[in-house]
């Protein structure tokens, strides 16, 4: 994202342009508006001080003297003045912000507004002090957490779940699932696994499960892995095919747990691994030609899924005929199905400009050693539904937001947040394509859907579509859940 102004909590009426609204007086009477959606400001003492001195004593006695000294009590961010009259009266005279009970409901807006924001305390509590802003301290931030703001997270998180879940009961569910680790590198300090419904591209069922030396990251995945299918199967979810990348321990899990469930390699995942093997070979001795092959390759992985029928004996057939095709052969014989190439005959212009193998080169051997390993061949026969886990790489990519690789958090925290995550991501699955404003060096007609971003790999420019932000209306039904809860209005379990 930009650091340009964020209009994802704006409403309609709040995008239009207020330069041509002018201010008009309300009622000092008017009910008092809800704590989430009524508006706060910074005060600063001194302005304080001269509205004090603008007032008279309202005591009791109602002597209506000047005021003369003012005294502040402070709970977090909440701030009382008492004052003193030039008689020696003493009274209230204002708070900043609504209590229940001894509790400010500025504090714990505060505490949710930090959690909500994916920030960490540490950091508000630097900015806090850079203002001299009074704030809340650590163990109020952590007490709100424990007891306001992860229980009403939870609760929305769980009826999310069930909304999931029935809205695609009459059809049995296809789950694309992965392990994230929260932190990059050799410290990982835990494994969240997620299931994601394909169809709808919603996030159905998570796990956090704590780094321990004594279980190995494989390990983890595998216990991610089956509390999320365990808690989906008490919820009497149907599922049908499960889309993963090629770690063994799952692929075995797969086949000895769970039979009747058809079993799908990542596509994406697969294909960028092939072509890195590709790249390897093209480095040794007489082999450079293979360079020029890399994205070939990669693309005749997926059109051979594509085209194959979901009959992985098929999909092997296609795949090993790329070993033909780059060796300018594109009809031959044997007991296959696949016999051709499936192009139109190329120009002749196009067969004297490619780079074509010799049979039986280094290059070509080379390439037969990756297109023909009974590894490969075995994970290719679970590709044939044409299924990849992009949506919940975009999905992995939100979590950052809230669980930042950088920072560490309690585990009660760390399952808040990725909860918080999966609401934001389930929420923003049907997002629309912004309009591009202006056209740059690509056609109007792609600029009014589509974008230009780099490629880090082909270090070229590319077309991408562009998105309209995401919306962060559910937070503020969080945070009235929250002020609902403080005010024993509700109860979650």
């Amino acid at each position: 994202m930009s650091e340009d102004e964020d209009e994802s909590f704006l409403l309609p009426s709040d995008a239009e342009d207020e330069d041509d609204i002018k201010p008009v007086f309300q009622d000092l009477d008017s009910p008092v508006e809800n704590p989430v959606e009524e508006e706060k400001y910074i005060v600063f003492e001194s302005c304080l001080k001269k509205l004090i001195m603008m007032i008279p004593c309202m005591s009791d006695t109602k002597c209506m003297s000047p005021l003369t000294q003012y005294r502040k009590e402070t709970i977090g961010s909440y701030l009382s003045i008492e004052v003193r009259c030039r008689s020696g009266h003493t009274s209230l005279l204002w708070e900043s912000q609504p209590r229940h009970g001894y509790q400010p409901m500025g504090d714990v807006l505060l505490s949710a507004a930090v959690l909500f924001s994916g920030s960490s305390f540490l950091k508000s509590q630097h900015m806090f002090k850079l203002l001299n802003l009074k704030s809340i301290d650590k163990s109020t931030y952590y007490k709100t957490q424990s007891m306001y703001l992860f229980p009403t997270i939870n609760h929305h998180w769980k009826e999310e779940q069930k909304a999931v879940l029935q809205s695609v009961q009459e059809r049995p569910l296809c789950l694309a699932g992965d392990q994230q680790l929260d932190n990059p590198g050799f410290s990982p300090k835990y494994s969240i696994y997620s299931l994601m419904d394909v169809a709808s591209k919603k996030v159905c069922s998570f796990s956090v499960q704590p780094v321990t030396p004594q279980v190995t990251l494989e390990g983890l995945e595998k216990i991610g892995f089956q509390k999320t299918m365990g808690e989906l199967q008490t919820m009497n979810a149907e599922v049908k095919m499960i889309v993963t990348d090629r770690s063994a321990a799952i692929q075995e899990l797969l086949k000895d747990n769970y039979p009747g469930i058809i079993h799908q390699l990542d596509l994406w995942h697969l294909s960028k691994s092939i072509g890195n093997e590709v790249l390897m070979a093209a480095k040794h001795k007489d082999c450079e030609i293979l360079y020029e092959w890399v994205e070939a390759i990669r693309n005749h992985i997926w059109w051979s899924s594509c085209t194959c029928c979901r009959n992985p004996d098929l999909f092997i057939e296609k795949w090993k005929s790329v070993l033909q095709h780059v060796t300018n052969v594109h009809e031959w014989g044997g007991d296959s199905d696949c016999k051709a190439c499936h192009h139109p005959p190329l120009p002749e212009e196009v067969v004297n400009s490619a780079n074509w193998l010799k049979k039986d080169s280094a290059a070509h051997e080379q390439l037969k050693k990756i297109v023909e390993n009974t590894s490969l061949l075995k994970d290719l026969r679970h590709l044939s539904f044409l299924c990849h886990t992009g949506e919940l790489d975009i999905y992995h990519t939100t979590c950052l937001k809230y669980c930042p690789k950088t920072l560490h958090f309690f585990l009660d925290s760390m399952v808040a947040r990725t909860q918080l995550a999966a609401l934001d991501h389930n929420r923003n699955v049907c997002r629309v394509k912004e309009l591009v404003k202006s056209a740059s060096s690509f056609d109007a007609l792609s600029a009014k859907t589509q974008g230009l971003g780099v490629s880090k790999g082909q270090k070229s420019w590319i077309i991408k579509a562009l998105y309209k932000q995401t919306c962060q209306h559910f937070l503020f039904d969080i945070m009235k859940d929250v002020i609902a809860l403080v005010r024993e209005e509700k109860t979650f379990q």
